[in-house]
């Protein structure tokens, strides 16, 4: 029984611990990137996604619930130039604004414009 606890001990000590702070880590700086990307002017919203279409992190007008569908977009877009040593940028234009889509190392990334009034 001493040796069970001693190896949930060394579990919790030596590899859980330092994945959740390496992952807190890695929040901060997905957050950092965010804030500053948000900060830009005529920028409403941004969405960041992983390539299952999970919202890891939404800003703004972007909504979380869209963020399968952004990736989604991504993948069909990439697809239409299988070739490309890089990955399309996708902009979807609408009277309000406009979404800017481009996906990276398994990220995919929206930015949400407002157009000028």
């Amino acid at each position: 029984m001493e040796r069970e606890v001693e190896n949930v001990y060394y579990i919790r000590r030596r590899i859980l611990l330092p994945v959740a702070v390496q992952r807190r880590n890695m929040e901060k700086v997905l957050e950092k990137h965010l804030d500053e990307t948000f900060r830009l002017p005529g920028v409403a919203g941004v969405l960041c996604a992983d390539e299952n279409g999970l919202c890891l992190a939404a800003k703004g007008v972007a909504e979380k619930s869209a963020a399968g569908n952004i990736a989604s977009i991504a993948k069909q877009a990439a697809q239409l130039h299988p070739n490309s040593s890089t990955p399309p940028v996708i902009c979807i234009e609408s009277e309000t604004g406009s979404v800017l889509i481009k996906s990276e190392d398994d990220i995919t990334m929206a930015i949400y414009k407002s157009s000028p009034t």
